[in-house]
C-alpha cells in the first residue's frame, strides 16, 4: 500500500460520517488496536483467544467482522437488501474501501463502518445482534442525517450519498 493510500485509508471515516463514535472505533481497527481477544490474550487480559460468538476461531478483527459464521449470516442479508455492498472484499469491510470513484462510495464505507461498530458493541456486551436491529440502526442514521442535511440546505448531499439505501 502506497503512502497516498495510507493516508487515505486513515482519512476516510472523517470524509464518510460526522459521527465521532464511528471515526474513532475505524481509527481504532485502522490503528490495529481494537480490543479482540486474541489481543487481549496477548497483554495477559483474558485467558482466551476464542471468538465471543462462535467460541470456535481465535478472534482477530478479520475474524470478527468477516469470518465469524454469525456474522457471515448478518453479512449476506445485509448484502441482499443492498446489492451495492455485494462486491466488497475482506480489506473493504476490515479497513475500508479507498475507491472514491465510485458513485456508493460514502454509503457503502458508512454502512460498514456501522456494521463493526455495532458488531463489536454486541461483542463487548455479549449479547446477540440481529439483521433487524441493524437495519433500524441504519434507519435511524439516514433519518437523523437528513435533519441534519435539511437544516443545513444539503439535502442533494444527503440524497446522493444515501440513494442507494431508500429503495
Amino acid at each position: 500500500m502506497s503512502d497516498v493510500e495510507c493516508s487515505n485509508l486513515f482519512l476516510l471515516p472523517f470524509k464518510v460520517t460526522l459521527d465521532t463514535k464511528l471515526r474513532w472505533f475505524q481509527y481504532r481497527v485502522v490503528h490495529n488496536i481494537l480490543p479482540t481477544n486474541a489481543w487481549l490474550k496477548k497483554i495477559g487480559i483474558t485467558n482466551s483467544d476464542f471468538c465471543t460468538f462462535c467460541q470456535r476461531d481465535k478472534e482477530t478483527v478479520k475474524h470478527l467482522f468477516v469470518e465469524c459464521n454469525k456474522v457471515i449470516d448478518i453479512w449476506q442479508q445485509i448484502r441482499n437488501k443492498w446489492t451495492i455492498l455485494r462486491g466488497l472484499n475482506t480489506f473493504n469491510i476490515c479497513y475500508g474501501m479507498l475507491d472514491s470513484g465510485n458513485d456508493n462510495f460514502m454509503v457503502i464505507n458508512h454502512i460498514t463502518f456501522m456494521f463493526k461498530w455495532y458488531v463489536y458493541k454486541y461483542r463487548v456486551n455479549q449479547t446477540n445482534f440481529s439483521f433487524n436491529a441493524f437495519i433500524r440502526l441504519v434507519d435511524s442514521t439516514i433519518e437523523l442525517e437528513y435533519f441534519c442535511a435539511q437544516r443545513k440546505s444539503a439535502l442533494d448531499i444527503h440524497f446522493k450519498k444515501w440513494n442507494a439505501c431508500l429503495h
